[in-house]
């Protein structure tokens, strides 16, 4: 269903994509969309970048933010996602407000009052990074072999 065409130019790339999310989320399932809602009723990101088959970057661009944050506000409004928390209110604000690079340099940090909701959102956070670093770890190790190997083949 996604397209993966290499060679393509970054702009007709993320059109792409833009295109496979609006057609991904007409065809979502109401209950494939509550097992992708992480603890704060935002939908999950890398759920999304994996059902698009596309980059983490993707997902996080700006266009993308603004288009997953008008989702889950309609998404709210049926019923299918809890009401917005306070946590999910600024993650969506900051997706509407975010101006330039998609890089945390220079974005506002969420303010947090050190409740527990708040530490399970930063502990459920800090898994699903850990995660993705234990897999491109995995993944770069694996690059590296094959660039071991390619070297021994060609002398």
């Amino acid at each position: 269903m996604m397209s993966n065409s290499k060679g393509q130019n970054g702009t007709s790339r993320s059109d792409e994509i833009y295109a496979d999310f609006l057609e991904w989320k007409e065809h979502v399932s109401d209950d494939e969309i509550r097992e992708i809602t992480n603890e704060d009723g935002c939908l999950n990101k890398t759920e999304i970048k994996k059902a698009l088959e596309c980059s983490r970057s993707a997902v996080y661009s700006d266009r993308m933010q603004r288009e997953i944050a008008e989702f889950e506000k309609e998404l709210r409004e049926a019923g299918i996602l809890p009401k917005e928390s306070k946590k999910s209110e600024q993650s969506a604000s900051k997706a509407s407000n975010k101006k330039g690079s998609n890089s945390n340099k220079g974005e506002e940090l969420p303010q947090f009052d050190g409740s527990n909701e708040e530490l399970l959102y930063l502990r459920k956070k800090n898994a699903d990074l850990e995660e993705e670093n234990m897999i491109l770890k995995a993944e770069l190790k694996r690059f590296g072999e094959l660039g071991s190997l390619i070297s021994e083949e060609l002398d």
